[in-house]
């Protein structure tokens, strides 16, 4: 399609990013929300497919940290378009070429992150398979975070699943051929340099198939599409049934089950194990455990940097390929990759759960645990010993126990409300050692982890205790503390801005325990996220007969209006709640979005903006809780420096000595440090800004960022010299390292205006 078409009147086409085996990918600009997207154009074999808009929803539906939103689903001249987030970065398989492999640790992250996406795609439903994970759909965002791209749209729309689905070389699993002579020929071609722009079409006995190899895939030769329909099979137009044919001067012989191999009949005497199990296996169509293997695959080729052989016989086993790993990633690697499904991890919820326990799989840590037990066993045999003699102080003894377990929770309480973490922690660890089946000290551990601001392990422990519990649910009550254990985790991903997983939480929350307003209020919340407002409302009536608070009902109210688009209203309700507050965290939340809404409005509110942020900072007294909220202030001091010239160097000194607070308490992103150095130039302290500029490359030696940014610093400095002094060269040679490591597709303009200013200077003979 040509450049600057529009589509549906919304998303006009910039050009084409590439091809695969679903169609023709572009990066266009969606109008309405000024945005890059990625348009797919839906090819011929897959359109058959699609047979409503049921289906569509599905993907629509699709919201998670690790995978892209999909728009829109538009049908328009008998054409078929999926609109999905463009995802700026770079592609592992890029990363791969660029750094020949990973070290285990940064794999183990990634093999997570992944691991929830796929578990969040198959508790869909129907679930929903990816069916082509490589490392060429795995992206790197400039902020490090992964994006799993690239779904098969097909399978959307196929419940058997076997309709049309992608070979990826090394990554595929056995039931994603379709026959066994399919994958004979595709082991064989691993030479071949390239299927670019070659279509085939094979008849067999079993049934025919249209085979389909696209060019535009960063594996060239590596991907084909197979649709399975007929009954018969042709290859380059002539007609190949089951006897021998001539090829490249020799025979290979086709037997009734449609097993080849070159030059030999192969006959069940000569058939190894892995050949029973790959025959029977081919063609099953894939499922859930079809993702798990691709993703293992993809894993094995970035921890050792080997990929994985086409031929299944041939790939080197894990922990023979030299590369040193942990007895945990090897199990849990070899189990994914192998052959028959059934012995895989059967979904992504399983491979999660593996990889959050994989320590688990240590012999280090089982001979702890068989010592652990064995000390128990020992303990249990003494006690038992003595029973008939202190049988009656046993329920002395268990009051005493019940005694040390409550207070043991009323001062970890009290630890809590002080700040005091780490000793909250270890009377909690104590309580749990003393009533190890009380559920109480379990929902206090996971509060106190939310506390803290550590959402990424309170996710890991809630959901591991929900998952393995030791404790038991008898009454009420305990059903109240579990309900709570689910919101906090609802909360933790809310936190996130993974509103799918709060919502599907916090209603396990009310499902536990319905009586907790606060869990309808969070619950309408997350649907609001999601612009599901009359669901929202719907909710928020239900939490107001349960007697929710004020300052709850506006902060809910001012959710649903944002989400409406209204402003104004949305204003006027979260100030409400910000002096009806009773609650810290919901004060920081309605402080948070009403800040946003500023922002949205624009300079003219500016003032206000900082005003409600200087407030709040002080009343948190500079709490690590308000972090975020020195963060936005020290942007909005910013933001009026360069709005407001007659309060610039004020402004940018406040801004500076917000950010430089935030950096020395251990409150460091790259944005920041970017900020930072921003500033001292913005404010000519030049020597500044170039020592925070080489601590964030010292950090983050692979960002362009860093680069375009020592570019725009060395070329500010030489613009302050006499004309005879100038010199650029240093200045290209961070603006050309800057080019090499960009790949946002022209969405930086700094980019843009740095490719320009180097044009400005050729031309004026500077360079």
């Amino acid at each position: 399609m040509e450049r600057g078409k529009k589509l549906n009147g919304t998303y006009t086409l910039i050009d084409e990013i590439g091809s695969g085996g679903g169609g023709v990918v572009y990066r266009a600009y969606h109008e309405r929300l000024k945005t890059y997207v990625v348009v797919k154009k839906i090819k011929e074999n897959v359109k058959g497919i699609l047979d409503g808009r049921a289906e569509a929803d599905i993907l629509k539906k699709i919201k998670h940290t690790y995978l892209p939103r999909v728009y829109d689903f538009l049908e328009i001249d008998g054409e078929i378009y999926t609109v999905m987030d463009y995802i700026p970065g770079k592609s592992l398989d890029k990363a791969l070429a660029e750094e020949g492999r990973f070290p285990q640790k940064q794999v183990l992250a990634w093999a997570e992150e992944l691991a929830e996406a796929l578990e969040y795609l198959h508790n869909q439903n129907p679930p929903v398979v990816h069916s082509d994970i490589k490392p060429a759909n795995i992206m790197l965002t400039p902020e490090g975070k992964i994006c799993l791209i690239d779904f098969n749209i097909s399978l959307a729309f196929d419940s058997g699943m076997k309709t049309s689905t992608g070979i990826s070389g090394g990554y595929s699993p056995p039931e994603q051929y379709p026959n066994l002579a399919r994958y004979r020929q595709f082991a064989e071609e691993r030479k071949k340099p390239s299927f670019q722009d070659e279509t085939r079409t094979m008849t067999s006995g079993r049934g025919a198939a249209t085979v389909t190899a696209d060019a535009g895939f960063a594996d060239p030769g590596e991907t084909a599409t197979v649709t399975a329909t007929a009954d018969s099979r042709t290859e380059a137009g002539r007609t190949e049934t089951a006897t021998d044919r001539m090829e490249a001067g020799r025979t290979e012989t086709v037997e009734a089950d449609g097993r080849t191999e070159a030059g030999r009949t192969e006959t069940a005497e000569t058939e190894t194990e892995a050949d029973r199990t790959i025959r029977g296996t081919i063609g099953r169509g894939v499922d859930e455990r079809s993702d798990i293997y691709s993703l293992g695959a993809t894993l094995y080729h970035l921890v050792t940097g080997i990929k994985p052989g086409r031929d299944f016989e041939q790939i080197v086993p894990i922990d023979q390929c030299g590369t040193e790993l942990s007895e945990g990633f090897v199990h849990i690697l070899q189990k994914m990759m192998e052959l028959r499904p059934e012995d895989r991890y059967q979904n992504g919820g399983e491979l999660l759960h593996a990889f959050r326990h994989i320590y688990e799989l240590d012999t280090e840590y089982q001979n702890y645990r068989k010592r652990r037990r064995n000390r128990k066993l020992l303990t249990g045999v003494l006690y038992l010993a003595g029973a008939a003699l202190l049988g009656s102080g046993w329920a002395v003894r268990q009051r005493e126990k019940d005694t040390a377990y409550n207070r043991g929770m009323e001062q970890a309480e009290a630890c809590m409300a002080e700040g005091s973490f780490d000793e909250a922690f270890a009377v909690l660890s104590s309580a749990m050692e003393i009533r190890p089946e009380r559920i109480e000290a379990y929902g206090s551990e996971t509060l106190r982890l939310y506390q803290t601001g550590s959402y990424d392990d309170c996710i890991r422990y809630a959901v591991d205790i929900l998952l393995n519990p030791v404790y038991r649910v008898e009454d009420e009550k305990d059903r109240s503390v579990l309900g709570d254990i689910y919101y906090v985790l609802g909360n933790c991903y809310m936190e996130k801005e993974d509103y799918s997983n709060a919502e599907l939480n916090l209603k396990n929350a009310i499902d536990q325990y319905s009586q907790n307003s606060l869990y309808y209020r969070d619950y309408a919340i997350t649907l609001a996220k999601q612009g599901r407002v009359q669901e929202a409302e719907s909710v928020l009536e239900q939490a107001t007969a349960l007697h929710l608070g004020e300052d709850s009902i506006y902060m809910v109210q001012g959710e649903i209006a944002f989400a409406k688009g209204d402003q104004k209203a949305a204003q006027e309700y979260l100030l409400r709640a910000v002096s009806a507050a009773e609650d810290d965290q919901l004060r920081k939340r309605a402080v948070l979005l009403c800040d946003r809404i500023y922002r949205e409005l624009g300079t003219a509110y500016i003032d206000q903006e900082i005003g409600l942020l200087e407030q709040e900072e002080n009343r948190f007294g500079g709490a690590a809780s308000a972090m975020n909220l020195s963060e936005r202030l020290a942007d909005a001091y910013a933001r009026k420096a360069e709005a407001d010239e007659s309060v610039r160097q004020e402004y940018y000194e406040k801004a500076l000595e917000r950010f430089e607070y935030l950096y020395e308490n251990g409150y460091s992103t790259r944005q920041m440090m970017e900020n930072i150095a921003i500033l001292y130039e913005q404010m000519d302290q030049y020597n500044e800004a170039e020592d925070m500029l080489m601590q964030m490359l010292e950090k983050y030696p692979d960002s362009y960022a860093v680069y375009k940014r020592l570019a725009y610093l060395e070329a500010d400095q030489q613009q302050n010299k006499e004309n005879a002094d100038r010199d650029y060269r240093q200045m290209k040679e961070y603006a050309d390292r800057a080019m090499e490591l960009y790949d946002d597709q022209g969405q930086d303009q700094e980019m843009q205006m740095l490719k320009q200013m180097l044009v400005d200077l050729a031309d004026g003979g500077w360079l």
